[in-house]
């Protein structure tokens, strides 16, 4: 099975909307753009669906995904909507027929191949019926899980590089590998003059930027026994209405 088109959309209809149209994908692709036009975010996207066909529950906060494979010579679309780690909508149609249909509230009706016919589901909110593994009634969703096993993601850069924090923490930054520690001891030593050198030098090569601090990356979500909080750099692009966190630069 080969994708041959993925759109998305992230926070939609809302202050910090970010999507990028169709993007239309041959054997073999090279992406060419300016700083911060969005090529590693359509990277980044094409492994969170990676992730979303090998996971059990959603592996992230919000998103909506529209994704057309190709497997011989069959067609196959899936819709995904998730807002605040519900799924909102899903949708697969093969070859314009419907295979999987879903509401809000996990109900929902699957085509069971063995007889043909649609078998009425309920799952959870946060639950993907796409990765249901059935060889009888449901193999073309084992079509699903094989791609996104056979998907790899290198990444060439550390400077994203955030911390994890408790709560209750001295929130002194002695990593020196971290780059929110390098900005926070950078701005403390030379303040203001720090960081308008680093908006100028961002500016200069094509990133055009009004801000960046340091702040909560609440778009991220772990599972932990304790509370904690993700810290990192965000930064305020010119062009967008809300700031971009630092895991979504490139």
């Amino acid at each position: 099975m080969r994708l041959l088109s993925i759109s998305y959309v992230e926070y939609k209809e809302k202050e910090k909307e970010w999507k990028y149209s169709p993007v239309e994908l041959n054997t073999i692709n090279l992406i060419v753009g300016k700083n911060a036009s969005g090529k590693s975010r359509i990277l980044s996207t094409i492994k969170g669906a990676k992730n979303l066909f090998s996971s059990q529950t959603i592996p992230f906060n919000n998103g909506d995904y529209k994704l057309i494979f190709t497997h011989k010579k069959s067609s196959m679309e899936y819709t995904l909507e998730i807002f605040d780690k519900k799924v909102k909508k899903e949708l697969l149609t093969v070859d314009g027929e419907k295979y999987i249909e879903r509401d809000s509230t996990g109900v929902g009706q699957i085509k069971g191949e063995e007889k043909g016919d649609y078998i009425k589901y309920k799952i959870l909110e946060n639950q993907l019926c796409i990765t249901r593994q059935d060889e009888i009634q449901h193999p073309k969703l084992l079509l699903f899980t094989e791609w996104a096993n056979a998907v790899r993601y290198f990444k060439f850069t550390t400077n994203n590089s955030f911390s994890v924090r408790p709560e209750k923490d001295d929130k002194e930054p002695n990593d020196n590998t971290l780059a929110i520690n390098t900005f926070i001891k950078g701005k403390e030593r030379f303040k203001n003059k720090f960081v308008n050198s680093i908006i100028g030098d961002m500016n200069e090569i094509g990133y055009e930027i009004e801000s960046i601090r340091v702040g909560e990356m609440r778009n991220i979500v772990v599972e932990a026994s304790f509370p904690v909080k993700f810290t990192g750099l965000l930064l305020k692009e010119k062009d967008c209405n809300s700031e971009v966190n630092q895991v979504q630069l490139s």
